[in-house]
């Protein structure tokens, strides 16, 4: 009787079966590692058998914990680029609304490796374990320290700083920093209120460095150090930080 053959290692034959063999390994691999973050419908559970009081820590504990860690820091996946969320920041507090926060974890976030949990987590689930970030880490964060100064020994003139804001800014951010801008209606999330209390604890001098030059992720602010120059940002940062984020009546 003829005895079947397999086809010598290095034969080309092998060379397809070798690659669906590798492919397979892959995609088992990630499918074992999407349950462990949390990101299959196996870690969904847990949200469903608790009464509702413990339903948003329990559904942080096993879904969300693996990449924001138990204290909400986002320290435990360290080669996530970018970072996982640290909650207790300031950062946090400033920029997540409870809207954007729900958004968030129902479609993900683009460019990131925050995955949409819609399909897997009830909108009651989502509300839920939003909530309980925003009591547990967002309500005590920290408030930066608003004596640094800026990068690299610059010194930023306000008054330049206001043309710059006027002509760059003013159409999104508004006049008086308000957020409400000519262009804040067609904006999705809208621009930064300065103003409010959240944005002052948070925007000292070199934050607002970083975040004008940089541009912040998500969002319609783009990366003016594309445009301006360093002396330039530091300018805009000044007049920011003195005109709104931290007026003379906050430093009496």
């Amino acid at each position: 009787m003829h005895q079947p053959t397999h086809p010598p290692i290095g034969s080309k034959t092998a060379k397809p079966a070798r690659q669906a063999s590798l492919r397979n390994l892959s995609t088992a691999l990630h499918g074992a590692l999407l349950l462990f973050c949390g990101w299959g419908t196996a870690m969904a559970a847990p949200g469903d058998a608790t009464p509702t009081t413990n339903r948003g820590a329990e559904i942080f504990k096993h879904t969300c914990s693996v990449c924001h860690g138990d204290k909400g820091t986002g320290a435990m996946w360290g080669k996530l680029q970018p970072p996982a969320r640290n909650f207790t920041s300031p950062e946090s507090a400033a920029k997540l609304t409870r809207e954007r926060m729900i958004n968030s974890v129902t479609y993900g976030r683009g460019g990131t490796a925050m995955q949409p949990f819609g399909a897997q987590l009830s909108h009651g689930d989502i509300e839920a374990v939003v909530d309980y970030i925003r009591e547990t880490f967002i309500a005590n964060a920290g408030i930066s320290d608003m004596s640094l100064p800026l990068p690299n020994s610059l010194k930023g003139n306000r008054i330049k700083g206001s043309s710059l804001y006027q002509l760059n800014c003013s159409a999104c951010h508004g006049q008086s920093g308000n957020g409400k801008g000519p262009r804040a209606y067609f904006i999705n999330p809208k621009p930064r209120n300065f103003t409010l209390d959240v944005s002052r604890r948070w925007l000292n001098r070199p934050t607002l460095f970083r975040v004008i030059s940089e541009g912040s992720h998500g969002t319609e602010m783009p990366a003016w150090g594309k445009v301006l120059n360093d002396q330039e940002i530091a300018d805009v940062a000044e007049f920011v930080f003195q005109r709104f984020t931290r007026p003379k009546q906050l430093l009496k």
